[in-house]
């Protein structure tokens, strides 16, 4: 049986974390049985000539902490590439046919490619020709679109950071204004984390336009303030007010940027006559030791590479997507440059703590800082919920679109129906008060009202209705209105019909919203509403004793009450084939029809 062979290789400029990747490559390679070699200097080791190491388990030991690479790099050469703001540069195709002899003759099943824009472009001419290969990403500008960090970025923002904290106690004692000039071509990544770290006053970098006039404003009104320093911090790659980058032209290849400081620091000392000081970081911010991090994620990058040639997927890039660590297409990741927004949470802060990034007057600096923030989210049944945009539709139904659940048989459907706007607990308030005023009407309307009776009806003996004489008409009394709300219908079923088909239900109400939870709170509240409006009026031979000290389960389980007169003469009359006005047909069925409702709201 035939083992799997894997290269690996660094290209580009090299960053603290390069030699984890190697490190978790090569263990990975030994967990499965892979052997594993090593090109030196980036693709020049692929041909012309060859160059490799084989590597082991032994020979990467001790070099998780180191920074650099034990294999080499170069960002120059036969093999150099651009991508993101220029243009790419196509290879050679004799390099190509050199690249792919090399890889048949050695036998190598998957080629792990270890660079940033550039390299990975060169990775992709190389996919596109045949090559078994996959991407890790390495950059300190932090700037390729499809993962959320690249090693070695973290480790950089720890020295610029570093470098800050220093410049501040010096620029203090001295009153100076100090210029730190940070890596960052086309993302001011680096400039705008390690100006927010360590308490940089003004933040130049390539995504926001600036001027010397608001950064020297910026200036002076700190010193209005008492502060006689000021930290100025500003990317390599940002353009100066007058357009254009500050480096110097190579033919052929990229611009090599550097010098944006010292014309800032030129520029401030002529305008304001302060004396104004320039630190350059460099390459102080590619060496070193990586930072926990960086080890972390360029460790787990190296695994989950070998696990992309296990699996065969080449031409694909691992990247980190947290709490998951995924691929995409390095087409795709070269595609497009991961840059600063502009009105994005990190500038937000800066501004919200009086960072100037010279776009604006200092006393503006902190206008309008929010406006871009996401729609606040709102509490539905105990649970935060994201305010649903204007052409999504509401979560509950309108109060014209009311969605009806099927209820149990002998149960009265109940219909809930509530602006999408409008707070859940004003809607359970709400909802509460008009259901007690509801059995205030109700029980009035059925009981009479005890304190009428007792003013214009005094007691009276009951009478039977066979000893009892033709009865009078009863007085027509105004129907009882029941009170409209545009939450709270009431609707009647027949009963019987729901009794005899009992399973003759779907699942309509699943758009509902639960309010089981405020149910048991809502029938307390009524049974307790009513039995207070009970016991606070006199005793009345119109009111059933026996219903007193009923809950609201077994005041909805008991019959319908009997104590008051008039009903039992309706009742009479309807006995007796005497069929009364119409209006009182029509009052006695609505009061029967809402009597039966609140049982089955109180049962629910």
């Amino acid at each position: 049986m035939s083992t799997k062979r894997i290269g690996i290789l660094t290209s580009g400029g090299d960053c603290p974390g390069l030699n984890a990747v190697i490190r978790g490559a090569v263990k990975a390679c030994h967990q499965l049985g892979y052997d594993c070699v090593g090109f030196l200097k980036g693709y020049e080791g692929l041909y012309d000539p060859v160059q490799y190491v084989h590597l082991t388990p032994q020979s990467t030991r001790g070099i998780l902490s180191q920074g650099g690479t034990i294999l080499g790099s170069t960002n120059k050469g036969r093999f150099a590439a651009t991508v993101g703001i220029q243009d790419r540069k196509e290879l050679d195709p004799a390099l190509v046919a050199g690249v792919k002899q090399t890889i048949s003759q050695l036998a190598i099943d998957g080629l792990i490619c270890v660079g940033g824009d550039g390299s990975l472009a060169v990775a992709q001419q190389l996919h596109e020709s045949g090559v078994p290969v996959v991407g890790v990403p390495k950059t300190i500008d932090n700037d390729l679109s499809a993962t959320a960090f690249t090693f070695g970025f973290d480790s950089a923002i720890e020295c610029a950071t570093d470098a800050l904290d220093r410049l501040h106690t010096t620029a203090a004692s001295h009153e100076r204004i100090m210029v730190l000039e940070v890596m960052g071509r086309h993302a001011g990544w680096i400039a705008l984390h390690a100006g927010i770290a360590g308490g940089g006053d003004v933040i130049l970098i390539p995504e926001i336009e600036w001027n010397y006039e608001h950064v020297c404003h910026k200036i002076l009104h700190r010193e209005s303030q008492g502060k006689k320093f000021t930290l100025v911090v500003v990317a390599e790659g940002a353009e100066l007010p007058g357009g254009g980058l500050v480096g110097e032209a190579n033919d052929g290849a990229q611009m090599k940027l550097g010098g944006v400081g010292r014309a800032v620091a030129a520029e401030i000392e002529r305008r304001l006559h302060r004396e104004t000081r320039l630190s350059v970081l460099g390459h102080l911010q590619r060496g070193g030791q990586p930072t926990t991090f960086d080890r972390v994620l360029a460790t787990q990058f190296g695994a989950h590479a070998v696990r992309l040639v296990k699996e065969g997927r080449f031409g694909e890039m691992i990247c980190s997507q947290p709490p998951g660590m995924t691929s995409v297409p390095i087409i795709e990741a070269v595609h497009e440059i991961r840059r600063v927004d502009p009105h994005g949470p990190g500038v937000q802060a800066a501004r919200a703590l009086g960072i100037s990034f010279g776009d604006r007057p200092a006393d503006e600096i902190g206008q309008d800082i929010f406006d871009r923030l996401e729609p606040a989210a709102h509490l539905v049944h105990g649970h935060l919920q994201p305010t649903p945009a204007a052409d999504e539709a509401p979560l509950l139904p309108a109060a014209s679109e009311s969605s009806q659940p099927t209820p149990g048989p002998g149960v009265a459907a109940t219909v809930l129906s509530a602006q999408a706007d409008e707070p859940l607990e004003e809607d359970e308030e709400r909802l509460a008060d008009e259901v007690l005023d509801l059995v205030a009407e109700a029980d009035e309307a059925i009981h009479g009202d005890p304190l009428a009776d007792l003013d214009d009806n005094p007691p009276q003996p009951a009478v039977d209705a066979d000893q009892q004489g033709e009865p009078e008409a009863p007085a027509a009394r105004s129907p009882v209105e029941l009170p409209e709300t545009p939450t709270v219908a009431l609707e009647l079923d027949n009963a019987e019909e729901e009794a005899a088909d009992p399973d003759d239900s779907d699942d309509d109400d699943c758009g509902l919203p639960d309010l089981s939870f405020a149910q048991a709170e809502l029938a307390e509240r009524i049974a307790a509403a009513a039995k207070a409006s009970r016991d606070s009026a006199p005793n009345s031979p119109a009111l059933d004793e026996s219903m007193k000290d009923l809950d609201a389960e077994e005041l909805a389980a008991k019959p319908g009450p009997k104590a008051s007169a008039k009903p039992a003469a309706r009742g009479a009359d309807k006995a007796a084939g005497k069929e009364p006005a119409d209006d009182l047909d029509t009052e006695v069925d609505r009061l029967d029809d809402a009597r039966s409702a609140l049982e089955a709201a109180l049962l629910d």
